[in-house]
């Protein structure tokens, strides 16, 4: 079995997600991708975050009908802060001795990777899919190479031995895990402006599954 660790705060969860996963899906190979909703992200404040509940079944409904996608709540069901590294230990925990499993994150997570707790472990433990992802500010003007900003991220703060590797866009390590870079297509949906718009009573259709908006007006999220 070959696992995808998708993990956030899906504060909405919205299409532009569920099109990074399905192409992670496709491109990997992946028998599973595990969506998980945080349950409190360390580098969020919980300002403006929909109870964790409320985030996981709008997950649940969203993610139904793709056999691939599976909702996850050990985030939620863990006290204290939500650190990566503790729900790969878990997931890994739980699959088959001999899958395997790649992290899938966004390029912004990835540029404060070395704030993360037990980061280097982390690289030690897990393959990781960096999703190329639009409105990244820390990507802008003449930082926009993207592969050439992971390799200065990787360099200076995973590991020096890491080398890019072009026909497979990645980066490989004589003993750490491979650091992919994946470029998905650009649909520019922000969980903040779905926020915005619905606390303004404004249209969020065509932004979200259909099953989101329902339950969001149902359950008068963000307003």
């Amino acid at each position: 079995m070959k696992a995808g660790i998708f993990g956030g705060t899906f504060n909405p969860v919205h299409l532009g997600h569920m099109r990074i996963a399905e192409e992670v899906r496709e491109r990997f190979r992946l028998d599973k991708v595990y969506f998980i909703p945080a349950g409190r992200p360390p580098h969020k404040t919980d300002q403006g975050l929909a109870p964790g509940v409320d985030r996981y079944f709008m997950l649940k409904e969203a993610t139904a009908e793709n056999p691939y996608f599976e909702v996850s709540d050990v985030e939620l069901l863990r006290s204290g802060r939500s650190y990566t590294i503790d729900t790969v230990e878990q997931i890994f925990s739980v699959l088959p001795r001999d899958s395997g499993c790649s992290l899938i994150m966004g390029m912004d997570a990835f540029m404060e990777v070395e704030t993360w707790k037990s980061f280097q472990n982390l690289f030690e433990r897990i393959e990781v899919i960096v999703v190329s992802r639009p409105a990244c500010p820390e990507l802008s003007g003449a930082r926009a190479d993207q592969t050439e900003t992971m390799r200065d991220v990787i360099l200076s703060r995973i590991s020096k031995q890491y080398r890019y590797d072009p026909e497979t866009s990645c980066f490989v390590h004589p003993r750490m895990k491979t650091i992919y870079r994946f470029k998905a297509t650009a649909i520019d949906i922000s969980a903040t402006n779905i926020r915005r718009l619905v606390a303004g009573q404004k249209s969020i259709r065509y932004l979200v599954p259909e099953t989101t908006e329902t339950y969001i007006y149902q359950k008068r999220l963000y307003v």
